[in-house]
């Protein structure tokens, strides 16, 4: 099985081991697909990581603007909820990121550190593309 993966690390300078915090409005759309879960997340500027099968759409459903400034949950609190929601997608926190993968096989080299720094992306339009 063939993976892509897609990197949203968000106005962060350096990544803090602490728990992300989420808005509650995003734990409430939890049910959602896993890539617009991950949209909602990089759009209210939650530092996120999401690994994708290839055969996956990367496709999201159209996203309306939602009041994501309070209040707020603690990251480990939003990945229960999210994990309970899909059997497909398992989140976790890494290195203070909220990262989304497959369930079973993954990327390896996505397990070993980064020898080539990391991307900062302020979000992403309507088509799942990177705003840089």
């Amino acid at each position: 099985m063939r993976a892509m993966a897609l990197l949203l690390t968000l106005q962060i300078v350096s990544a803090s081991a602490a728990v992300p915090r989420v808005p509650a409005a995003i734990a409430r759309q939890v049910n959602r697909s896993a890539m617009t879960v991950v949209q909602l997340l990089a759009n209210s500027q939650v530092p996120t990581g999401f690994e994708v099968r290839a055969s996956d759409s990367l496709l999201s459903s159209r996203i309306s603007d939602f009041d994501t400034t309070g209040p707020f949950i603690a990251g480990d609190v939003f990945v229960q909820a999210f994990n309970a929601a899909h059997a497909d997608y398992q989140g976790s926190i890494r290195d203070g990121v909220i990262v989304i993968r497959p369930v079973g096989r993954h990327l390896a080299y996505l397990d070993v550190q980064t020898t080539i720094g990391h991307l900062e992306v302020r979000g992403t339009n309507d088509r799942g593309q990177e705003n840089i």
